[in-house]
């Protein structure tokens, strides 16, 4: 017999898992947006912002009793024709605020000092950008060819600033420090699946010869 079969008719017990449903559909897909051979700490960083501030909207939302973010939960609610009662509301909430405060506390606010390394020739370039007073003649220098910001505008990051190391070294030596930290396990997963993958070949390969 079956234990959990009396669970399928418990509205409170599927609530709660349409709504588990939906928060790990949301974080599949963050987990999914990070993966990739040229992703940066830059992109991970945007990624994440964006998870954080939906969060916050959606704790602002479920005040209002609007559910739309959490399609499954959604579509159960209108098609058992229930009610979301208090005590499960309170359940999500606090969960949501402490998955807000668990991606804050290992995702913490960008430090906007290295913005130069994204975006050199922005306009508005921010203060305190922690180069020496060299490095700022330099960034300077650099913002203002236009050759550059159109073979940047063509090239990966990481790229653009390898091709501008001999004009630039300093600047570039910088930046790449700061781009080359891997930021996701992606690289890792990737070369032991493909070890793998070797040897499950090589291992039938050799029990062909065998037999």
């Amino acid at each position: 017999m079956f234990e959990l079969k009396d669970r399928f008719h418990d509205f409170n017990w599927i609530l709660k898992l349409s709504y588990l449903a939906d928060i790990f559909n949301n974080l599949n897909g963050l987990n999914i947006g990070l993966q990739g051979s040229t992703i940066t700490i830059f992109q991970v960083r945007d990624k994440t912002e964006g998870m954080i501030k939906k969060l916050k909207l959606w704790i602002q939302r479920l005040d209002s009793g609007v559910f739309d973010q959490f399609p499954f939960m959604t579509n159960f609610i209108q098609m058992s024709g229930g009610n979301v009662p208090k005590e499960i509301l309170g359940v999500i909430k606090s969960h949501l605020e402490q998955l807000h405060l668990q991606l804050r506390k290992y995702f913490p606010v960008p430090d906007e000092r290295d913005l130069w390394i994204r975006n050199p020739f922005a306009e508005v370039v921010p203060t305190n950008l922690s180069l020496t007073p060299q490095e700022e003649d330099s960034l300077a220098e650099l913002s203002t060819d236009s050759s550059l910001k159109l073979q940047f505008s063509q090239l990966q990051l990481t790229d653009f600033w390898l091709d501008v190391m001999n004009g630039y070294p300093e600047l570039s030596k910088k930046a790449l420090q700061c781009l080359m930290v891997i930021p996701t396990t992606y690289l890792c997963e990737t070369a032991f699946s493909h070890l793998t993958y070797l040897k499950s070949k090589l291992r039938s390969t050799w029990n062909l010869r065998v037999t």
